[in-house]
């Protein structure tokens, strides 16, 4: 009757239990290329120059200790990030020059950053170089493709997260009005007392309050 087990039972074979089935794991050596795919970037298209004659690996997040990372010469990499930046700065030059708006490709992680330019040399770094290289932008391309297929679960869990911060900001304002309420209240009542006359009407307050033992007992009245 129930939607879930509520019983279930595990045994392993006759052949041993977990200890010596991990105990026959063999570790072997794996090729320096595991963890590495080359990427073509000698045609990036655009109207963008080659990024580099040879091609770049792209690293993933499991790799072979002994893999090593491609090499990008700067007399190949300066000119391709000049011209990237040129490009991706567009839509931001054309805005502020009161042009219509244009599209480009896109600055991955413009919001968290702040940003909407690309500035290499300038913080944050991980921004520029997630989008100054080929091969980060690559691997930031494939997260908005996960992105864009998970839109309608993705936004659904935003909406429930929504929900709860509403409530929260709502207790908040209602704090914060209580606490503008009190100190008018006291300006125009308390404040306005010579102070022998406020000492007098906060007799029934002065058991609840708390001073330290370095406060003077008339500075805390």
């Amino acid at each position: 009757m129930l939607p879930v087990y509520y019983r279930w039972r595990l045994q392993t074979g006759t052949a041993g239990d977990f200890e010596e089935l991990v105990r026959r794991l063999q570790p072997r050596r794996l090729s320096d290329t595991v963890g590495k795919r080359d990427l073509d970037v000698s045609r990036p298209g655009g109207g963008l120059p080659a990024a580099a004659s040879a091609p770049l690996g792209v690293e993933g997040a499991l790799r072979a200790p002994t893999m090593t990372s491609s090499e990008w010469p700067s007399a190949e990499r300066d000119p391709f990030v000049a011209r990237l930046g040129a490009t991706l700065n567009t839509p931001a030059d054309v805005l502020e020059e009161g042009g219509d708006p244009v599209v480009a490709p896109p600055l991955y992680g413009r919001w968290p950053a702040k940003q909407k330019r690309l500035r290499v040399g300038e913080p944050p770094p991980w921004f520029q170089g997630l989008n100054s290289d080929p091969r980060n932008r690559v691997a930031a391309g494939l997260g908005t493709q996960v992105v864009q297929a998970q839109q309608q679960q993705l936004m659904a869990a935003a909406w429930d997260q929504a929900g709860d911060i509403r409530a929260i900001n709502e207790q908040l304002r209602q704090a914060q009005l209580g606490r503008e309420v009190t100190v008018r209240l006291y300006e125009r009542t308390v404040g306005t007392m010579e102070a022998e006359t406020a000492l007098q009407v906060t007799a029934p307050l002065h058991t609840r309050m708390r001073a330290s033992p370095q406060t003077d007992p008339g500075d805390a009245c």
